[in-house]
């Protein structure tokens, strides 16, 4: 178990197999740990995408743009969020979102997220990232657990003081924070995340 401290003014790079880079604009990003063949690196015949991979005969009224125009909308779908049951018991019914190009999948709970791989169902490695709180030193505010809202590719945990969202692309699953108003009468902001799982 650790806990994390990202600071707005300094670029910090934690290493843990998977890459999670904090930026001065306090965002992550979550890509397949070093050793894990994602979809990029396996064979062609390994692939799986919703895309038809034979010819397409379109109507004489479509043209070529218009067909590349839908095959790149159902690419940006499959990273979309949605509520589903998961086999895991301890994670019950929850928004999730598939990532296929880094070949993982992530559970978005009310209290934390839990990234694992997406084909691999013995579960090789799992990560738990749990939002704690941000400020300074004499001034922590905690965070207030809400369930998660989906739009898209994008899940945001609403609250008015720390609102924390992650949005799925090909490149990996990126974490961010947005903080309407100063936490305390200090420059100085850190934000705490627990790192939890069997990477370290």
């Amino acid at each position: 178990m650790k806990s994390v401290f990202l600071n707005r003014t300094i670029l910090i790079a934690i290493s843990l197999w998977l890459g999670i880079f904090a930026s001065v604009s306090a965002k992550s990003v979550i890509k397949a740990p070093a050793g894990v063949q994602s979809e990029q690196s396996l064979p062609n015949s390994r692939k799986t995408s919703t895309l038809a991979t034979k010819p397409v005969k379109l109507p004489k009224t479509a043209s070529p743009g218009w067909w590349a125009k839908v095959q790149r909308n159902i690419q940006r779908m499959e990273y979309n969020a949605s509520k589903m049951a998961s086999s895991n018991p301890l994670i019950g019914k929850a928004a999730q979102a598939p990532n296929r190009a880094q070949n993982f999948r992530t559970w978005f709970l009310s209290d934390r997220i839990v990234v694992y791989p997406r084909t691999d169902k013995k579960k090789s490695w799992q990560l738990t990232l749990r939002l704690l709180g941000a400020g300074n030193q004499n001034n922590f505010v905690k965070t207030d657990p809400e369930e998660p809202e989906t739009e898209k590719n994008r899940v945001t945990y609403p609250d008015s003081r720390i609102e924390q969202w992650f949005e799925n692309r090909q490149e990996g699953l990126e974490q961010g924070f947005t903080i309407p108003n100063p936490l305390s009468d200090s420059s100085e902001l850190s934000i705490r995340i627990r790192i939890e799982g069997n990477l370290t």
